[in-house]
């Protein structure tokens, strides 16, 4: 069985823009806790809807190949 051999220094480089994003996040809503708010209802029904139609398109995609 051959095995992948990667590189940490590779992947580490790969993962550091996301840390950066979540350290500033996280300063920020250590910083200014008042600028979070509650997230609407039908904002998370406007991503299911999106998700599902994406959804359905893929399948319709897959079926064609």
């Amino acid at each position: 069985m051959s095995q992948k051999v990667v590189s940490l220094d590779r992947k580490r480089a790969e993962t550091q823009p996301e840390r950066d994003f979540v350290e500033l996040i996280d300063r920020d809503i250590a910083q200014h806790p008042e600028r979070i708010r509650p997230i609407p209802r039908t904002l998370f029904e406007r991503f299911d809807s999106i998700k599902n139609r994406m959804h359905t398109i893929l399948e319709a995609e897959a079926k064609e190949m």
